[in-house]
């Protein structure tokens, strides 16, 4: 049985410990100039500057979402089992009433709430300047846009921490982190687009079906059909995405299912490979 008490001591402790790394506030920083430079500049290459309507803003904004998020939440949670291994307070911890189940999940908790403030706070100008507007659509799209935010960076926290868990120092965690980082925002879709180009799409095993399922496997993808799925007329600013996976991908109960999948399913195994541990 967890004890939620328990849980919610290690999730402070995990976020007082979190909120104080430099390198999370220099990412918000970047985070933050980076969504108002798009939302103010994004236009400026046809001649236009200032605000040009919610869509266009999010759909600038997702691209940044895609790059930063994960990265900020390899960065929180790389070293969050790792590095109570290496610094000798693992067993200390281990030794108190705490089991580990409820050592995993306050650590997941705390991490949550640290990049669900980075990201409220680094799309926070943004989100002043869309608020302001006072169109009720625009307002529910934006928080829309904000929440599936934070589900991607909550299902690379969940990876994260999986990481973590089976990794037994920090340089083996960070590289393991990186590359896959690495791989799902950069190479998984290039692979997607090389098999596209190599096979013409005329491949038997080549249809909507399969690319948009293949895009399932990717929490990126499953951020950037989510948020077009839930946001209407954004569809329209990613009709590459929308053309190559067929209209299955971009039903709602399955995106549902799919992202609470994501973070989930990493979250049980490493708990499972955290029970194993021996220290």
């Amino acid at each position: 049985m967890i004890n939620l008490r328990v849980v919610l001591t290690i999730s402070k402790k995990e976020f007082i410990g979190r909120i104080k790394n430099i390198s999370l506030f220099i990412l918000i920083f970047i985070l933050a100039v980076l969504s108002f430079a798009i939302s103010y500049f994004g236009t400026s290459p046809s001649g236009l500057t200032g605000f040009h309507g919610v869509n266009v803003t999010i759909a600038s904004l997702m691209s940044l979402s895609i790059y930063l998020i994960p990265l900020i939440a390899f960065i929180l949670s790389y070293d969050s089992i790792t590095g109570e291994e290496e610094d000798g307070t693992m067993p200390l911890l281990l030794s108190s009433s705490a089991s580990r189940s409820e050592i995993y999940l306050g650590k997941l908790i705390g991490l949550i709430i640290v990049i669900s403030i980075a990201i409220f706070v680094g799309y926070g100008i943004s989100g002043i300047t869309i608020l302001s507007r006072g169109n009720v659509g625009n307002i529910i799209s934006y928080f829309t846009f904000v929440f599936a935010s934070i589900l991607l960076g909550v299902s690379f926290l969940s990876i994260g921490l999986l990481v973590s868990s089976f990794t037994r120092s920090r340089t083996s965690s960070i590289t393991i982190s990186v590359f896959l980082w690495f791989f799902y925002v950069f190479i998984y879709d290039l692979l997607l687009i090389g098999i596209l180009v190599a096979t013409k799409g005329q491949a038997m095993f080549i249809n909507n079906t399969v690319i948009g399922g293949s895009m399932l496997l990717n929490p990126t993808d499953v951020y950037r059909l989510f948020t077009i799925s839930f946001i209407h007329g954004l569809k329209g600013y990613y009709g590459l995405t929308s053309i190559l996976t067929g209209r299955f991908v971009l039903d709602h109960f399955l995106l549902i299912v799919t992202y609470i999948m994501w973070i989930f399913l990493p979250m049980f195994m490493g708990v499972f490979i955290f029970h194993k541990k021996r220290y």
